[in-house]
């Protein structure tokens, strides 16, 4: 038979090369696992049809930064009940609050020079975009993973030694693309809803058409055998 195509590494995996990341480090197994799993494409598939508003397979650049723009995300450091294995006890110990961020106009602005310097080299004039599904999934898990890494390794401060909670979300207001879901209501109901994304939906008439959540594991392989438990059920069951 033919040999076999070696298959182009995702995005998040270029990534993780460039940040010097290795494959035994458990931040490239997590990214691995959640990338690759058939719920998180699914979740991306259903992304993308919901904001292919022509119903093509492909989409304009309107489309893609709707996306981009809407994205949010929420985050907050997983302690379990086991505060005293990753903080020593003192009086004045502050805790990490929660965080909520959405993507720096910095960073979607590099996006975008990328995605027409590097991706569309063939049309050299002012173009329309035409991303398909394949390639938003993979610029999705470039999103994502770029961002848990910025998280997880916040330069001002050193690795994270406990696993973070991230959740991304993206909502769509019940007429469409057309009328975007304004930051500040978001900001409002994400305090009322008790962090419940279906409930925040509702409340701002719109509705979720993503959403992931995640147990990041601290960068620091000396932490790796404390996110054994971080796993799912139906991930534990998948590695029986």
């Amino acid at each position: 038979g033919k040999p076999k195509k070696e298959e182009k590494p995702m995005m998040w995996e270029t990534f993780l090369e460039s940040k010097k990341v290795e494959t035994t480090n458990p931040a490239w197994r997590h990214s691995k696992q959640v990338y690759n799993s058939d719920k998180f494409k699914e979740k991306v598939e259903y992304m993308f049809a919901s904001i292919d508003t022509n119903g093509v397979g492909f989409l304009e650049k309107h489309e893609f930064m709707f996306m981009v723009d809407g994205l949010r995300g929420r985050m907050h450091h997983f302690l379990r009940n086991t505060r005293a294995l990753y903080f020593t006890q003192s009086q004045d110990e502050v805790l990490p609050s929660d965080q909520e961020f959405v993507l720096s106009d910095d960073f979607k602005d590099s996006l975008v020079v990328a995605i027409q310097d590097q991706l569309f080299t063939w049309r050299m004039t002012s173009h329309a975009w035409a991303v398909d599904k394949d390639l938003f999934e993979n610029l999705v898990t470039l999103i994502f993973c770029s961002t848990v890494y910025l998280i997880m390794t916040d330069e001002e401060k050193s690795l994270k030694d406990v696993p973070v909670a991230v959740e991304f979300y993206l909502l769509m207001s019940s007429e469409g693309m057309c009328v975007p879901v304004e930051a500040a209501l978001i900001k409002s109901a994400s305090r009322s809803s008790d962090g419940d994304l279906d409930s925040m939906a509702n409340s701002l008439f719109c509705k979720a058409i993503f959403s992931l959540h995640m147990i990041c594991p601290p960068q620091s392989l000396t932490y790796v055998d404390e996110t054994v438990m971080e796993v799912s059920g139906e991930e534990e069951e998948e590695g029986q």
